[in-house]
């Protein structure tokens, strides 16, 4: 399970349909388009309701994943709905792996040799 945050609030939702999310949301960024998409959603009470989000230019969507008791929910209908979105993305999105996974020390490993004449 994923939690979603848009506008301010936080949603949870299965890990495939953020994916999705997040994918078509850089895709219509690019296009400089926004568009309203319907996603399933887990209360925090445990039941299964949706959110209409406006996702795309201007509209921030971040992902983290989030403990889930008990089964995940079966969203992959949703997911393949935004997969199936003229503009998402052919090749996946792959997230850069982060500095500190990498064990890069950006301090000591920059080594600039600018020409200011």
């Amino acid at each position: 399970m994923r939690s979603v945050t848009y506008a301010g609030q936080n949603i949870l939702t299965a890990d495939d349909v953020a994916e999705a999310m997040v994918a078509l949301s850089v895709a219509l960024s690019n296009e400089r388009r926004t568009e309203v998409v319907t996603v399933p959603i887990c209360t925090t009470e445990g039941n299964v309701a949706t959110a209409d989000l406006v996702i795309g230019a201007g509209n921030d969507v971040i992902s983290v994943p989030v403990e889930w008791m008990g089964e995940e929910p079966d969203f992959d209908d949703a997911a393949e709905r935004l997969r199936a979105h003229v503009l998402y993305p052919s090749t996946p999105i792959i997230a850069a792996e982060s500095t500190s996974e990498r064990g890069v020390d950006w301090a000591g490993d920059l080594d600039l040799d600018i020409d200011r004449g």
